[in-house]
């Protein structure tokens, strides 16, 4: 027995030429199989062979399944095959396939392919029985619905795809045409937005430029302004130190009549005299010295010049 199992193994080792793929439970049992059986047809495995096989490929969920099993039924491939397909892929289900199939949408990140291919199969659950070309009818159609683009629907339904095949060739030449007009879009847009971004700045270049120029014109007629200021404050020092000049000289002694205050002020408009205020007027004529004196008790009044017959200057107060 033990000389059958080595010169088995030898022949099995020499006999492999396609190695399947493992099954964790996640993918489609039925996938799987087909996958499977492909192998076995290129590899001539027998029974045997195939449960062997077979038991070294399962892996997670479906090795679990294996480890179920009683002994004797793991020694059969037919009772590990039925096994697994109660697990994954259970029979009298038909209902639940449909379901599905009504309720399917296509995802975020499913291409238009995968899609058509999940449709395909869950047809092939929900619908074992009813004829082929029944069944790509049946798949075209809900290939359709499963569309979340409500024009892509429509485009497909006016082109008048015979069956699944025909819808997705239609379905992902719009897609393509869509994706191509979208970057076109963007791409103006993107050229439009740098165009506008470039004349905004100009814009704002030309308004900077332009408020450059009239705050320098205004700093100008500041300083222009303040120069003239500048000039009438100097004008006003100036007019404002020759009237006191003006007053000083005009205030207590007169130099030229030789006038001279006693008490009193003179006012400053010129035409009189305040307060108790005493004049005396020097005069000589021929070395002869008269004095003259006027005296102005009652405060206001205006003084006169008045020439003698000696031809003498005099001041008088009238009151």
């Amino acid at each position: 027995m033990k000389t059958d199992n080595k010169n088995l193994r030898q022949n099995n080792s020499t006999s492999v030429r396609v190695k399947p793929a493992t099954y964790e439970g996640t993918s489609s049992w039925l996938d799987f199989k087909s996958h499977f059986e492909a192998c076995s047809s290129i590899n001539n495995w027998s029974e045997q062979d195939k449960r062997l096989y077979l038991a070294v490929a399962l892996r997670g969920k479906a090795q679990g399944i294996l480890g179920d099993l009683p002994i004797d039924k793991q020694q059969n491939y037919k009772a590990l095959v039925n096994a697994l397909e109660q697990r994954f892929a259970p029979p009298n289900q038909t209902e639940l396939y449909r379901v599905q199939l009504t309720e399917r949408r296509q995802k975020a990140s499913e291409s238009l392919p995968e899609l058509g291919q999940s449709i395909r199969r869950l047809i092939n659950q929900a619908y074992p029985t009813v004829p082929e070309d029944v069944r790509d009818t049946l798949a075209k159609q809900y290939f359709i619905e499963a569309l979340v683009d409500s024009e892509m629907r429509i485009r497909i339904k006016q082109s008048r795809p015979h069956g699944l095949n025909d819808a997705l060739r239609v379905a992902v030449e719009l897609e393509t045409y869509n994706r191509a007009e979208k970057q076109l879009i963007d791409g103006r847009s993107y050229l439009r937005q740098t165009s506008q971004t470039d004349e905004k700045e100009s814009h704002i270049d030309r308004n900077e430029n332009s408020d450059h120029t009239a705050l320098t014109e205004l700093m100008s007629k500041m300083e222009q302004k303040l120069q003239e200021l500048q000039n009438d404050i100097r004008e006003l020092k100036n007019d404002s130190n020759s009237r006191q000049t003006q007053n000083n000289n005009g205030r207590g002694r007169y130099i030229r009549g030789e006038f001279r205050q006693r008490g009193g002020r003179y006012n400053n408009n010129g035409r009189g005299f305040s307060g108790n205020t005493h004049w005396q007027r020097d005069n000589s004529y021929n070395g002869q010295s008269n004095y003259n004196s006027f005296t102005n008790s009652r405060g206001r009044g205006t003084t006169r010049m008045i020439r003698s017959s000696q031809n003498q200057t005099m001041a008088c107060m009238v009151i």
